[in-house]
């Protein structure tokens, strides 16, 4: 990931994908590495759920209400997304939570995996396409989020491959610590 890294002033995309095995600090180090040398506007992640902190007060808003939780919906919670919440803020990049909130259950209830997935990243989709041409974007999702290969649990292709993959505008950084191809 560091020659990517190096590459990253020889392209003029305005939108980086990358996937990110969650939680593994050599993952988060490399987004900030990203973040400091591209200079996004916005910061959509999937970590945050269905957040929205457009600027440096509003981040802040939830910086300093993080904490642990059992069940509600997707705050700042200092071992889920705190560090997402605090580069942010650091960089005053406005934040944008891209996955469904269902913290109750109720909107996946029953549903298989694949159609879960299909669900999410749908959704995922949707958020990218918005903020599309509003600045310079960082995208953030699990590496298995941009498979590239169909699985009979997952299903097809990641959405985001097959919307994103060939766009000459975006570029997609894959984690070394992916699971799936």
């Amino acid at each position: 990931m560091q020659t990517l890294l190096l590459e990253l002033n020889n392209y003029d995309e305005k939108i980086i994908i990358i996937g990110e095995a969650h939680f593994v600090k050599e993952d988060k180090d490399f987004l900030e590495k990203v973040i400091k040398e591209f200079k996004p506007n916005y910061l959509l992640h999937e970590l945050v759920g269905e957040i929205t902190a457009l600027n440096k007060k509003e981040i802040k808003k939830y910086l300093d209400n993080c904490y642990e939780r059992n069940s509600g919906p997707i705050m700042c919670e200092p071992s889920l997304n705190g560090d997402i919440f605090k580069i942010a803020y650091k960089y005053n990049i406005a934040l944008v939570g891209i996955d469904i909130d269902d913290y109750e259950g109720k909107i996946m209830e029953g549903l298989s995996l694949k159609k879960k997935f299909l669900l999410r990243e749908t959704r995922m989709v949707q958020k990218i396409k918005e903020y599309y041409n509003k600045g310079k974007i960082v995208v953030v999702v699990g590496d298995t989020h941009l498979r590239t290969i169909k699985t009979p649990e997952l299903g097809d292709i990641s959405l985001i491959q097959k919307t994103f993959g060939y766009d000459k505008n975006v570029r997609i950084i894959r984690s070394k610590n992916g699971e799936i191809k």
